[in-house]
């Protein structure tokens, strides 16, 4: 049996999701491959005809991820199954004509299987595409955990606030930058910014003391480790990889409410959740944690929170788990049990 994998070319979560992957599928005898999407005219044509030639090779299951990738769909063989992964909610400045979301509807019938990285997209696709519930199933994005030391003794005499992603609108750093510049005078804190993107002048321009910019970083873990507090302020989240990084660390995070990033954690337990684009309640979220004000019994709030987050990500998002209920779907689709448990 062989996997195609077929995305857009990107550097995001994504790419790392497939990478998972294609890493597990490799340890329980899968092939796989990757084909990655370019719809400029005579790239998108040699995707066509590579996809073509491997779906008419062998037993294939074609596995797109997001929604340019289904756009090669009506190219591919009938008979060959087909799986679709919604990482992330459509970005409507890209996709705002009507006849392109049209087209996406049309496409999504000729889908044997959705896979949404949460539960606000599963919704999301049944509302936005009338898929059907029996169509979908809900898997959230796994994070390794294995042979992972979390730091110690980090000292607390500077507070690290970290964040991590793509610097574009829909992740509301500016709303973080806001917040911070509110807060910073009255306590020894950092704020660090993992990432690149288009935003990135406009936000070193909010900016004021003790803001750190580091880049696209290819494995963000490694300057994670020093952060004491994680935030995630998106307008917009499909699931949130970089806060499970973070709380694979046990470091405590302070997340809005926008799409499945409440259904990573406890509020009071694992972190704290804002309303999304709210400035205010980020800053009240980040005082409450700073000043060591409590929730519940008496102690350091921000030695509290978190301290559990590992097991809470291992039991619920690794990549062990993700894998299962992958191959689980393809068996499924196909209509018999192909793989032995993972272990």
């Amino acid at each position: 049996m062989l996997i195609v994998f077929v995305k857009s070319t990107s550097l995001g979560g994504i790419s790392t999701h497939i990478k998972e992957l294609q890493r597990g599928l490799k340890k329980l005898n899968y092939q796989t491959e990757v084909i990655e999407i370019n719809l400029k005219p005579l790239k998108f044509i040699k995707n066509i005809l590579a996809l073509r030639y491997v779906c008419h090779r062998e037993e294939v299951i074609v596995h797109f991820h997001g929604y340019k990738a289904i756009l090669v769909l009506p190219f591919i063989p009938q008979r060959v199954k087909k799986v679709c992964t919604i990482h992330g909610f459509l970005d409507e400045g890209r996709w705002r004509n009507s006849f392109l979301k049209g087209l996406l509807v049309e496409l999504f019938k000729k889908v044997d299987h959705f896979i949404c990285v949460s539960h606000s997209l599963k919704n999301y696709i049944q509302g936005q595409f009338k898929v059907p519930q029996s169509k979908i199933t809900v898997i959230y994005n796994g994070v390794s955990v294995d042979n992972k030391e979390i730091p110690k003794n980090k000292g607390k005499k500077i507070i690290n606030i970290g964040a991590c992603g793509r610097l574009v609108k829909l992740k509301g750093y500016d709303g973080l930058i806001h917040a911070f510049n509110n807060i910073y005078p009255k306590f020894d804190v950092r704020l660090h910014i993992i990432g690149s993107g288009p935003e990135e002048e406009n936000l070193k321009k909010l900016a004021r003391d003790k803001v750190y910019f580091h880049g696209y970083k290819p494995n963000p873990l490694e300057y994670m480790e020093m952060f004491h507090l994680f935030v995630q302020p998106s307008l917009v989240e499909g699931c949130g990889v970089s806060v499970l990084e973070a709380m694979s660390l046990n470091i405590p995070v302070i997340v809005s409410d926008a799409g499945g990033l409440p259904e990573l954690i406890e509020h009071g337990v694992h972190g704290l959740i804002f309303p999304k684009g709210d400035i205010k309640a980020l800053t009240n979220c980040l005082i409450m944690v700073l000043s060591n004000k409590e929730i519940g019994n008496k102690g350091n709030l921000l030695d509290k929170l978190g301290i559990n987050n590992r097991a809470w990500v291992a039991e619920n998002f690794s990549i062990c788990k993700m894998l299962e209920l992958t191959i689980s779907v393809y068996n499924k689709i196909l209509g018999e049990f192909l793989y032995e448990k993972v272990v």
